[in-house]
């Protein structure tokens, strides 16, 4: 397990969603044994203000960061308060964090919101992880997700999921869901299928080894079929965190583009975390594209 930055950035604009992202923050920083640091938003353009804050939000915030001292006495707590487009901030602060944590209102927005949601800003260029944290409270499963595809780039997912498994000591999931439409004579789609399933499940226990190389804890892979969304919607049930891959190829090529992220953070019942490929895997091959 590699160290960082030793801290949590999440953003809080005063809404319900930012509040649940603010207290899952605040479990996740001492889970880690971090700082966090909740950014909030004073003064902006009206158009723009996704972060704007009154006093009724910033009492609200008071109330959330008293709460959580008391609750987590060993996470050094911080707000910070800017002027400045709160989509822009979050990405400067991540460069110096370990995760990136904003509240899913940000997600039902991005179909109209601008030039792009908060999430969408986050998913694209955020230089660490970001977890798109849920509103609806959920007990504690004890079990971690991680959607993968069958390139290389799932690597980086497998990664992060492992340690996030091993720092919980909780069960690891590994999900690979595959699809072949049916669009060739029976003979040929019924032997395009069989490929195409042995070669979901070759990553699938490609990612298996690579995580009990890599962890401690136990995994296990489910090889699903379907689609990436249905099958990781369908795992968030009985997960602490789904995380998947920010490109790849098959299931998850569209995830950057809107299609699963939104999805994911719409139905998902739990966090849903977006992790960058190892930057080895970015420009391999002639199916590494993406994104």
């Amino acid at each position: 397990m590699t160290t960082g930055h030793h801290r949590l950035i999440v953003g809080f604009d005063g809404s319900s969603a930012s509040a649940a992202a603010v207290r899952w923050a605040a479990a996740e920083a001492d889970i880690r044994g971090v700082a966090l640091r909740v950014l909030t938003c004073s003064a902006v353009p009206v158009e723009v203000d996704f972060y704007g804050f009154g006093a009724t939000s910033r009492a609200a915030l008071e109330q959330l960061l008293s709460a959580a001292r008391a609750k987590y006495p060993g996470v050094e707590l911080a707000a910070v308060a800017t002027y400045l487009d709160p989509r822009d901030v979050l990405i400067d602060e991540a460069a110096s964090a370990d995760l990136l944590v904003v509240g899913e209102s940000g997600a039902r927005m991005a179909r109209g919101w601008l030039c792009g949601s908060v999430v969408q800003q986050a998913v694209r260029k955020s230089p660490c992880p970001v977890v798109i944290a849920r509103a609806v409270p959920k007990a504690r499963t004890g079990r971690i997700v991680a959607g993968i595809d069958s390139s290389a780039a799932g690597d980086g997912v497998v990664d992060w999921a492992t340690d996030e498994a091993d720092r919980r000591d909780a069960e690891l999931v590994i999900v690979h869901a595959w699809q072949y439409p049916d669009v060739a004579t029976d003979l040929e789609s019924a032997r395009a299928r069989d490929l195409t399933r042995v070669d979901g499940r070759c990553a699938l226990d490609r990612a298996v080894e690579r995580s009990r190389a890599r962890g401690r804890g136990p995994v296990r892979g489910e090889l699903v079929e379907g689609t990436a969304t249905d099958a990781l919607v369908d795992a968030s049930r009985d997960a602490d965190i789904v995380a998947v891959g920010s490109r790849g190829r098959g299931g998850f090529r569209s995830f950057v583009s809107g299609s699963v992220a939104i999805s994911l953070a719409e139905h998902a019942l739990c966090p849903v975390a977006v992790v960058h490929p190892i930057r080895e895997c970015l420009d391999v091959g002639p199916n590494s594209s993406g994104g």
